[in-house]
């Protein structure tokens, strides 16, 4: 029997918005590789825009932005409105394009996080909140990059390796990809 499960997409949603703000507040200022620092938002409005897209994906992007601008000491706003055009852009297709593509995912989420550092970085720069442009491009954006999209990867082999499991209704398991051959013997 097949039961429609509509809270799914919520339950997921919530459920990575939960990690990804304790990790925000918590872990991300404490944990610094050479002066960049993890961006949990950008991950996970990134996740939601690959995985849901469209109208959820926009709207996550800019919570998880506010919620970045209000955890952080620039400016309020600049994150929200490059993670909302980021995330309309990576959502457009409205499907689901994490399942069982883990590598094009990945290769998506590191053009975003590029774009989107190396934009925040200039809009500081310009506002006056950073000194130096090239020495934050290199000792403060390149490592933020780096870190952020390191830290991305168990958030997305999980999201492109989870289908709906048929013998139970807990909602999410790992099973692999549903694009994967079955063999029947």
């Amino acid at each position: 029997m097949q039961v429609s499960d509509r809270n799914k997409n919520t339950r997921t949603i919530i459920v990575l918005a939960v990690i990804t703000f304790v990790l925000q507040v918590s872990f991300s200022p404490q944990v610094s590789f050479s002066g960049g620092v993890i961006n949990f938002a950008l991950i996970f409005s990134a996740c939601v825009a690959l995985k849901y897209g469209g109208k959820t994906g926009t709207i996550s992007g800019f919570i998880a932005g506010l919620v970045y601008d209000l955890t952080s000491a620039n400016p309020i706003g600049l994150m929200a409105l490059l993670l909302v055009v980021s995330t309309y852009i990576l959502g457009q297709e409205v499907r689901d394009r994490l399942s069982g593509n883990f590598g094009s995912s990945l290769g998506m989420l590191s053009l975003e996080t590029v774009i989107v550092t190396f934009l925040y970085h200039l809009v500081s720069v310009l506002m006056g909140t950073d000194n130096n442009f090239f020495e934050g491009l290199f000792f403060k954006a390149a490592p933020t990059i780096l870190v952020t999209v390191v830290a991305a990867i168990p958030f997305l082999y999980v999201l492109s390796h989870s289908s709906k499991s048929h013998s139970s209704m807990s909602g999410v398991s790992l099973h692999g990809s549903h694009r994967a051959p079955h063999r029947f013997k």
